[in-house]
């Protein structure tokens, strides 16, 4: 055909729109480029410039979307499993030559926030175990095998697949189950009774220009909401499946994720960590089977350095609190879990601007808290004892007004009082 056309003839496998065209997919070798691919973005060089938060935005606005442009429904278990360790260990600052400590399971940091992670999301390979891969054939075949074993296995139940309505002549508006898995005359029993021809079809409800209802009488009160409910009925959202999904092949957490917008998303990462005590502090990496010289407080060597010591009972974090309340002109209950603190700054009784800043000073606090620690016990010297109430001060304000433009916060009133 080539010499015929007289043009140069090409080989089977080629790329086309950056996939593999003429490999096959079903032997881990041809899943290579896509693993060299992650591995380029991946690079050790970006491991050593990022934060922990500028790594967590590159897995999720970049490696996130390139397994679902690799069509990840039938990528096999193995495949699915090591793109997944990659994204983990690419998440906590590893590289080839240098392993760190996983403190959290990677799991959990793919949950939502309200399941104590970080909506990353999983792989869907990732549910595709052993238990569910789908026998040979064609690749409707496999779909059909794999939907059947997903339904048994209770995660995609198999009556939310209906059939394709096509021009609707043979499908029945109220009595056949096309939107959902209940048909729609048993979910909106009072509109039923308001149809004129009960019987109709899809086509009959439908034209170019949208759908045709008719009604005995207007609509009024329920009837109306029920409507509007039925209108929007049906619409297809790629986030709430993905949600769904999640919920069922991740592990719910006992402590939702806290975000707050002020400040930055390494701060809301730390501050996650400590909520879950996961942060290296003696008491914890002693836990964990590393011999530690000491477990004292490296700050005043006064006690067992956990989360509660080092962030409230250690004499500096306990005058530097005492700082920080009397600037914001409040008195708080004293106490020193952070879970508590956190609770206490959502029943402030203030508007939310100023629950923001009281949210934001508090990140902060345990942020200058931690990096002084880091500090001593590295011997870098770059905070000063004296000077962490300035820090402290200082840093919530360059994040509320880089972060929020529709209030402007001058640097003298911030020193006299934020909440004024």
């Amino acid at each position: 055909m080539a010499s015929i056309v007289g043009c140069r003839a090409a080989r089977i496998l080629f790329m086309y729109l950056g996939l593999p065209v003429g490999e096959n997919m079903a032997r881990l070798k041809g899943w290579d480029r896509l693993l060299d691919k992650f591995k380029s973005k991946l690079a050790k060089c970006k491991v050593k410039s990022l934060s922990i938060g500028g790594r967590s935005v590159l897995l999720k606005s970049v490696l996130g979307g390139l397994g679902i442009y690799y069509l990840l429904l039938f990528m096999p278990v193995a495949i699915a499993k090591r793109l997944e360790a990659m994204r983990a260990t690419f998440f906590w600052g590893e590289s080839v030559n240098e392993k760190k400590m996983s403190w959290v399971k990677w799991d959990q940091v793919l949950a939502k926030r309200d399941r104590g992670g970080w909506t990353w999301g999983a792989w869907c390979g990732g549910f595709f175990d052993k238990r569910l891969k789908a026998d040979g054939g064609s690749p409707w075949a496999r779909v059909i095998a794999a939907v059947a074993k997903l339904d048994v296995a209770k995660v995609i139940a198999e009556n939310t697949l209906m059939r394709r309505v096509g021009n609707g002549r043979d499908t029945s508006f109220w009595e056949d189950c096309w939107i959902g898995d209940t048909p729609l005359a048993v979910k909106f029993p009072r509109l039923v009774d308001l149809e004129m021809n009960r019987g109709c079809t899809v086509e009959d409800r439908w034209n170019e220009d949208g759908w045709l209802w008719a009604w005995q009488r207007p609509m009024t009160g329920r009837n109306l909401s029920a409507f509007q409910e039925l209108r929007a009925d049906g619409d297809f959202n790629v986030g709430d499946t993905r949600r769904w999904i999640d919920d069922i092949v991740l592990p719910p957490g006992s402590v939702p994720t806290r975000w707050c917008p002020m400040v930055p998303r390494k701060v809301n990462i730390f501050i996650w960590r400590m909520r879950l005590q996961r942060i290296p502090t003696w008491v914890a990496l002693s836990g964990r089977g590393l011999e530690i010289p000491s477990i004292l407080c490296p700050v005043c060597g006064m006690a067992s350095e956990n989360n509660e010591h080092l962030f409230g009972r250690c004499e500096v974090a306990n005058s530097l609190w005492s700082l920080v309340f009397r600037w914001l002109q409040i008195h708080p209950r004293l106490v020193w879990d952070p879970d508590e603190v956190f609770t206490w700054v959502d029943g402030c009784r203030v508007d939310n601007n100023r629950k923001r800043i009281i949210e934001a000073v508090v990140c902060s606090t345990y942020w200058v808290i931690w990096r002084f620690r880091n500090d001593v016990v590295h011997a870098t010297r770059k905070l000063r004892k004296d000077a962490l109430f300035d820090t402290t001060r200082e840093l919530p304000f360059l994040w509320f007004s880089n972060r929020c433009n529709k209030v402007m916060v001058s640097w003298s009133l911030w020193l006299q009082n934020p909440l004024n």
